[in-house]
């Protein structure tokens, strides 16, 4: 069964979750947000390397690989935590030809016995390779998305 939505803040601001990151040359694309049982907002993406600012197709021979991460924020989205790596590494976005971990999505449940759980969902594009396009995978956070695994 889905988790109720809370109740929005009466004091709406608009707050920057995912920005260019100049120091690992990346960009983040396809955006998505939910909220987790107790309430934290996460938003999840994808974080892509800036082949000239994260072109939907890189030139040929240019880095790298897509991760899927995400940022929670416990209080309605005023201040946002760090980014978690969920999948990938800064090695895979810098790689010609690096595996490209796309298409995040996320659902909150509620198990039968009332345990909250949050299931991710993505797909791989470029592995094991090009012919092959890929697999999707799902992987469970138990901790109000602090980890996740398969």
């Amino acid at each position: 069964c889905l988790v109720p939505a809370p109740p929005p803040p009466h004091d709406l601001n608009f707050v920057d979750v995912f920005t260019l990151n100049t120091t690992l040359n990346t960009c983040y694309r396809i955006p998505l947000i939910t909220y987790t049982a107790s309430g934290t907002l996460l938003a999840i993406s994808e974080e892509r390397y800036d082949a000239v600012r994260c072109p939907d197709n890189y030139p040929e021979g240019q880095p790298g690989g897509h991760n899927q991460v995400s940022r929670r924020s416990t209080d309605m989205g005023k201040t946002w935590g760090p980014l978690i790596r969920q999948v990938g590494s800064t090695k895979n976005l810098q790689t010609v030809g690096g595996v490209d971990y796309t298409n995040p999505s996320v659902v909150n449940v509620k198990t039968p016995e009332g345990r909250a759980r949050i299931l991710y969902q993505y797909s791989t594009q470029n592995n094991p390779s090009a012919p092959e396009h890929g697999h999707t995978i799902q992987m469970w956070s138990d901790d109000d998305g602090l980890t996740c695994a398969s």
